[in-house]
């Protein structure tokens, strides 16, 4: 069955500069690093930037540290009503923007429940730590929360969560919304590297290297950083040499995307780029994803079902997928319709499903938030 035109990747654009979660991508695979943002396709395939749950906690999380006015934050130890309000307020904020930028009307209301109250805790035992510190400190102390830095020569970037700064003394700190004692070693060691990348741009921004960094987790738990400014030379030469390395590749492989993609268990787990990868059609069977984690691409089959328990059934003749591959039908449950605008109920139309939970055997179900589906109309496919 032949692929669509509109699910080929019409071209690619190099980096100006990279920052050290970029570098982590890029690591993994290329294709995956560059989209969406700097990946053309095909003005019918969107290719929008999707988040998850964890990313989107994440950006709301920063952004509420971001932009939280002083008189709030001084005063999180007192009544905490107005810093509650303040961060639901933000979290609507940001929910609301997301959906516009991504058209996705998913994204209102997202961080309801669980989610809010998870990161509102995570900002006030933030908030008591730097309470703390203020506490600590004396005299004529400059803090910059959330600023981005970059190299002198503006290849590399960084945002630290806070940088403390007493004359030649400073301070690195960074948030994360998650466990400390439950991370992996190739967890922290990238932590750890982020922070001496840190420490390189702020050696480059203010002539003096930071003396103490700080990585400080969910419930305020606290990890210091022994840092050497050895080892941040070395992180940053690492990612401005592979900055010419993508961007040399990027520029020889304009006709030829394949070379940018390094399909394999981990690269592919949670790259959006999934159903325009051409690396990913071909090897497909050898790739183990996570179970949330798979896709389908081909023509609806029939008229939609729907279940008892709530939400459509919907048949897809695949041209390619990551399961059921000694079947000829592809069957998607639980499909909450509202979610997903541009799906109708049109026998021939062409559906990209992602992030759906493969079950053993031809079915999936939807995913919850994470699960995303573009239709494209049959009498659109060839314009």
């Amino acid at each position: 069955m032949e692929v669509p035109a509109l699910l080929d990747i019409q071209g690619v654009e190099g980096l100006s500069r990279i920052s050290y979660w970029q570098y982590i991508r890029f690591n993994k695979c290329i294709l995956s690093g560059l989209y969406p943002r700097n990946v053309r396709v095909d003005r019918r395939f969107t290719s929008t930037e999707t988040y998850g749950i964890r990313q989107l906690s994440g950006i709301v999380f920063h952004k509420i540290l971001e932009e939280m006015p002083a008189e709030i934050s001084k005063n999180a130890k007192g009544d905490k009503s107005d810093l509650e309000k303040y961060c639901f307020d933000k979290i609507r904020e940001v929910e609301k923007k997301i959906s516009l930028e991504t058209g996705d009307v998913r994204y209102e209301g997202a961080l309801d429940g669980g989610e809010g109250s998870k990161i509102i805790k995570s900002i006030k035992s933030v908030l008591d730590v730097r309470i703390k510190n203020h506490q600590a400190e004396s005299g004529d102390i400059s803090r910059y929360p959330e600023k981005m830095f970059y190299s002198k020569d503006g290849t590399v970037c960084g945002k630290p969560d806070l940088v403390v700064k007493k004359g030649d003394w400073i301070k690195v700190l960074d948030y994360k919304l998650v466990d400390l004692e439950r991370i992996t070693s190739d967890q922290l060691s990238d932590y750890k590297n982020q922070i001496h990348l840190y420490s390189y741009l702020l050696k480059d921004n203010f002539g003096i290297y930071p003396k103490e960094a700080e990585i400080i987790g969910l419930s305020g738990k606290k990890l210091e950083i022994e840092l050497n400014e050895q080892n941040s030379d070395e992180v940053y030469l690492r990612l401005k040499v592979y900055l010419d390395q993508v961007n040399r590749v990027v520029e020889r492989n304009q006709h030829s995307f394949r070379n940018l993609c390094s399909p394999g268990d981990d690269p592919c787990s949670y790259c959006q780029a999934k159903p325009l990868c051409p690396a990913l059609r071909e090897s497909n069977v050898n790739v183990n994803l996570p179970k949330k984690s798979h896709f389908v691409v081909g023509y609806q089959h029939g008229q939609f079902r729907y279940s008892r328990r709530g939400g459509a059934i919907i048949s897809i003749k695949p041209m390619f997928r990551t399961f059921g591959f000694s079947s000829e039908l592809i069957t998607l449950s639980k499909i909450q319709k509202e979610r997903f605008p541009s799906l109708t109920n049109s026998p021939g139309q062409l559906i990209v499903a992602t992030n759906f939970i493969a079950n053993q055997g031809d079915v999936a179900a939807m995913a919850g938030f994470d699960s995303r589906i573009v239709a494209i109309e049959e009498s659109n496919l060839h314009e």
